[in-house]
């Protein structure tokens, strides 16, 4: 694979995709080595991983939802953001409710693991989402209007 092609085709010739990229990278693997400077058991290792392959996970389908490649995907996406914020206003926060209250006591939320997860779970969210935002939203070609499929064009083809 030519490097050429990689700065073409992936980073579209732009230099803020590419940095992007490489921050990235680099904040994920900071993170995923902390992990194990925090965590003392294979266990914490494992939770420390998940949150922070959660929050990248969550901060990627969000960043999604905020950038469609074209007016019939974002259609169908604000149709499932509302059914995903539904959900999230109505079940998870009455159920979990006394998990909240009682992840957000200090004396809870101060320990340097829960304290570590939780700020690696926001900063993998957050670079992921900025990764994949820049990403779709600076890196596709411009397209003429009349490109651009309908619903029907698009499911029925």
């Amino acid at each position: 694979m030519k490097m050429k092609w990689i700065w073409k085709e992936v980073f579209k010739k732009s230099s803020g995709i590419l940095l992007a990229f490489i921050f990235f990278f680099v904040s994920e693997l900071l993170m995923l080595i902390f992990s194990y400077l925090v965590g003392t058991t294979s266990q914490d290792y494992a939770l420390n991983w998940t949150m922070i392959i959660v929050g990248a996970a969550i901060g990627w389908m969000v960043a999604v939802l905020l950038s469609p490649d074209t007016s019939a995907q974002g259609k169908r996406l604000k149709r499932g953001a509302a059914a995903l914020s539904a959900l999230a206003s109505g079940y998870i926060i009455g159920k979990g409710e006394d998990s909240i209250k009682e992840l957000l006591k200090p004396g809870f939320l101060f320990t340097p693991l829960v304290g570590f997860r939780v700020l690696a779970f926001v900063g993998s969210f957050s670079v992921s989402l900025i990764l994949v935002f820049v990403r779709r939203e600076y890196g596709k070609p411009p397209f003429d209007k009349a490109e651009e499929p309908s619903l029907e064009e698009e499911h029925f083809s």
